[in-house]
């Protein structure tokens, strides 16, 4: 599969809002590079989720859908579980995920390895959770 990394998104880059000036993206998040309109779920866990509530799609070389889910966690272990568990518990995602090999978490590396149940669950700094179905 093609990946394309897409850097930097701020909150007023997706809504046009300059709350806070915080960026929502403080790291590159990856996209497959297709025509295609691969659906994005994303997961926030701080109040830029407010932000971003009335974001339809996302426009850069593919058009992304998004479901925004908030979440709250203390721990980048509780944040991986917490997750993957909705994932997991949500038929709709089941066995849709491709795999990849790592994220960052905070400002630290969680790598996945190579655990299916992982599979295309995209962690970025700022509490910010995306997995995309294909």
């Amino acid at each position: 599969m093609m990946f394309k990394e897409i850097q930097d998104l701020t909150v007023s880059k997706l809504t046009g809002a300059t709350a806070a000036g915080s960026k929502v993206f403080n790291s590159p998040f990856i996209l497959p590079e297709s025509r295609e309109a691969p659906f994005i779920k994303v997961y926030i866990t701080d109040a830029s989720a407010e932000n971003l509530a009335n974001v339809p799609a996302l426009y850069f070389d593919v058009k992304v859908q998004i479901e925004l889910v908030t979440i709250e966690y203390s721990t980048a272990d509780q944040i991986c579980g917490e997750v993957l568990s909705l994932l997991l518990n949500d038929s709709e995602w089941v066995g849709q995920f491709k795999r990849v090999r790592s994220a960052t978490v905070q400002h630290g590396l969680y790598p996945f390895g190579d655990d299916p149940l992982m599979q295309s669950f995209i962690v970025i700094d700022a509490g910010i959770y995306v997995a995309y179905e294909q």
